[in-house]
């Protein structure tokens, strides 16, 4: 992913998006001297940085890229990429690019104040030179490669690189699109195991909250004393397992979450303890009533095509839920 792709990433908050986009200019252990937000926003980059380099879209992207300037091929895929972003920006994002781009430079002008010296002067070349939207043209993704060989300190093939695009748009823009996609959705995740899940948990009603990558989950049940009920909404086979033996006596648990690996169950729980483990589907009902609101023409069904996109990208800590009383999807 090249500046473009990292801003439209990280447009959660202008922080986020600044670190994205100034990523390749900020090296060390964070935050280094950043302030702590923009610090932030660059461990983002980094990380998406990490999950693109193992996709298999990148990997395809970067097979498509000849003999010649195989050794630079990661270089050329991210400039292309954001090529293909530019070049087909209404797909994939609903602001016009222009009016877009000047967002992302007025958000950075506002923080080169705490900028490095150096990575201050690149973000005004950025924008004086506009390089977000000069993406969306072949002339201008051939300019970048073309400056990129000059400051290099090697001889190289990149002038002219941007042939290895026109040999298989399509391709490019395929991967792209299903290395886009899931990437969203690490964002979403990365950006949510660093929130305070606790906070809102308990703001949402929960009186006691632990998580299972960091706490015995049964153990903390044991000591309360066990639970008559248990909704065990995770898909991890061992964890849901060893609920059943923090159940009292006749208790249930109930399994909503369906992963690849089969769920152990302890014979002894079943027959001793009197327990009993149950399953509910919770997406085939739903999906009936919203085919039936559909053609009942109950409301707010018109709000889906506003929420749909947010849980799909991460944007939604639990649920998205469409208010008649708002007239808009809240989650």
């Amino acid at each position: 992913m090249n500046f473009l792709a990292h801003a439209v990433l990280a447009e959660r908050t202008p922080a986020l998006m600044v670190g994205g986009v100034i990523g390749d200019w900020i090296k060390g252990i964070l935050p280094g001297c950043l302030p702590t937000d923009l610090a932030q926003g660059v461990a983002l980059h980094r990380a998406i940085d990490g999950f693109v380099e193992t996709h298999p879209a990148f990997h395809c992207s970067r097979s498509r890229i000849s003999q010649e300037r195989r050794r630079y091929a990661g270089v050329l895929v991210d400039i292309f990429y954001d090529h293909v972003l530019a070049r087909d920006w209404a797909r994939f994002h609903s602001d016009m690019l222009p009016l877009y781009c000047q967002s992302v430079y007025r958000q950075i002008e506002a923080r080169l104040g705490e900028l490095p010296e150096s990575t201050s002067f690149f973000m005004r070349l950025m924008a004086q030179e506009n390089w977000l939207q000069s993406y969306a043209e072949l002339d201008g993704i051939a300019d970048v490669l073309r400056r990129m060989s000059q400051h290099a300190r090697r001889p190289n093939p990149l002038i002219g690189g941007e042939a290895e695009f026109l040999a298989d748009p399509s391709g490019f823009a395929a991967d792209f699109e299903w290395l886009l996609a899931d990437t969203r959705v690490f964002v979403g995740q990365w950006l949510l195991s660093r929130s305070d899940i606790a906070e809102d948990a308990r703001a949402l009603g929960t009186h006691l909250y632990t998580e299972t990558n960091k706490e015995d989950v049964a153990a903390k049940l044991q000591s309360m004393g066990c639970a008559q009920a248990i909704v065990a909404t995770i898909s991890d086979p061992a964890t849901v397992s060893a609920l059943l033996g923090e159940l009292v006596p006749q208790g249930r648990l109930v399994v909503l979450g369906v992963g690849k690996d089969p769920l152990p169950v302890s014979a002894g729980h079943l027959v001793v303890g009197e327990h009993s483990v149950l399953g509910s589907i919770t997406g085939s009902p739903n999906e009936k009533r919203l085919d039936f609101s559909v053609l009942a023409n109950v409301r707010p069904m018109g709000l889906a095509n506003e929420a749909y996109p947010r849980m799909k990208s991460g944007d939604v800590k639990f649920r998205m839920v469409p208010s008649v009383a708002s007239g808009s999807a809240q989650p």
